[in-house]
């Protein structure tokens, strides 16, 4: 009802509708096709790529394991540069089987507990927040913020989009990366890419990293060759539940 009413108004006010705008679009990718420009999208991680960025934050400092629990955090739930950057202190929820993240679009992502040496996403948020708390930091504080030049938490201060490209090309840098093109958005897009490849049913991955699922099908088609078992559903539901 709602978009016909919208169509109406765009037809009486002389406004472009539905056919243009199609008509558009397709002039726009015969463009893009006949100068050879391809959409550029962001560029995935192996798992083992993310391994060795996490690894080269293990130098402990406050630096090292903030952006530790950045990568991981953004990588197991699958969540935007700019989700990453609004949240706080209390919006999330970690116990002894994973992270429970609030977005700030009001819906709630779940990281389950891996075990993983350096992929745990529990281990590493909690590294972090207990650095926090020592700092006197406040549930309504940023929960990444930033660090002056002697490394000391600016609990105030909220990272914002821009600082946490830095920080994940920085990283990148620093593992020998930097020339993959590797970019925040990478974390977000390799999380829906492993998922697929391994298996997971569409409306998981939709629900988790809030994608339509036109375009899981487009751009991270889920792969015949391994299905998990009933099991593996079964915690694959848990760790992709929205709580």
């Amino acid at each position: 009802m709602y978009i016909a009413a919208i169509r109406a108004s765009h037809s009486e006010a002389d406004r472009p509708g539905v056919d243009e705008a199609n008509r558009l679009v397709r002039a726009w990718k015969a463009e893009r096709e006949a100068t050879g420009e391809k959409q550029r999208s962001a560029p995935l991680l192996t798992e083992q790529e993310l391994s060795t960025l996490v690894s080269v934050c293990s130098d402990r400092g406050p630096r090292g394991v903030r952006d530790a629990a950045i990568f991981v955090l953004a990588w197991s739930t699958a969540s935007h540069v700019s989700e990453i950057a609004a949240l706080q202190v209390r919006d999330v929820e970690i116990n002894e089987l994973g992270v429970t993240v609030q977005r700030p679009t009001g819906l709630r992502a779940y990281a389950a507990r891996t075990g993983h040496p350096v992929l745990d996403p529990v281990k590493t948020l909690r590294a972090w927040l207990l650095l926090l708390a020592g700092r006197g930091s406040s549930h309504d504080a940023p929960l990444f913020c930033s660090l002056d030049r002697r490394s000391r938490i600016q609990a105030s201060v909220p990272m914002d989009r821009q600082a946490l490209h830095r920080a994940m090309v920085r990283r990148c840098r620093e593992a020998g990366m930097d020339g993959r093109g590797f970019t925040f958005r990478s974390l977000r897009a390799s999380s829906y890419g492993g998922r697929s490849e391994v298996g997971f049913e569409v409306s998981q991955l939709s629900a988790q990293g809030l994608w339509l699922p036109a375009v899981i099908e487009i751009r991270y088609p889920a792969r015949e060759s391994r299905r998990p078992s009933t099991e593996e559903e079964a915690g694959s539901s848990r760790g992709m539940s929205l709580g």
